[in-house]
């Protein structure tokens, strides 16, 4: 249903817009060689910063898993 569409579409732009933060401060971090520094560039906490880089590396790991698993599955 349309409903149904919009919710979903609705959960992949704001998952797509917690990618985009994570991975901004993650560029960050690295361009400036300091988590303090990135976090108070783009106001966060250290904690904050450090927290959004362990969620994004489990969600490159959930990701590579996946793929793994799709592959297996083809190859049979």
């Amino acid at each position: 249903s349309a409903i149904e569409l919009r919710k979903r579409i609705h959960r992949i732009v704001i998952f797509g817009g917690e990618i985009y933060d994570k991975t901004k401060a993650f560029i960050r971090v690295v361009e400036l060689g300091s988590l303090t520094k990135a976090a108070k560039e783009l106001g966060y906490s250290q904690p904050g910063i450090s927290y959004m880089l362990n969620t994004l590396e489990e969600e490159r790991d959930r990701s590579e898993e996946h793929t793994s698993e799709l592959q297996s599955r083809s190859a049979i």
